[in-house]
């Protein structure tokens, strides 16, 4: 399993290796548009489903201030942490919920009580 887990980090490291080699701004911002309208995308289906969460790892949406408006149109109760760790640094996504003007119970939502409640703990 951990030979899988380095193998995984070492394509990711290598990715991003070739990316900051490149040089090239505008792939950079094409990919950044792309991500912002996949998170946009995940937040319209959410409206639509009201039995629909977002793991902030998968979505985009940790990036970009999209935090605090995914809250407005859904509700911090259907956001759920997530990090993809450890593909992605575990401050990027920390950092995301702790920048963006949340209160303190959209915060503890975020962290643990969406998930406590999905997986039946308390």
């Amino acid at each position: 399993m951990s030979e899988i887990k380095n193998n995984a980090i070492e394509k990711a490291e290598n990715v991003t290796t070739k990316n900051a080699k490149s040089g090239n701004s505008s792939k950079k911002k094409n990919y950044k548009k792309q991500a912002k309208e996949r998170a946009l995308k995940h937040i319209e289906a959410m409206q639509k489903c009201e039995n629909m969460y977002l793991d902030l790892s998968g979505g985009g949406t940790f990036r970009y201030g999209l935090v605090r408006y995914l809250c407005d149109k859904v509700g911090a109760e259907r956001v759920v942490f997530g990090t993809d760790y450890p593909i992605c640094n575990l401050k990027m996504y920390v950092g995301a919920v702790m920048g963006e003007r949340l209160t303190q119970r959209e915060r503890e939502l975020i962290f643990a009580e969406n998930a406590k409640r999905l997986l039946e703990l308390k």
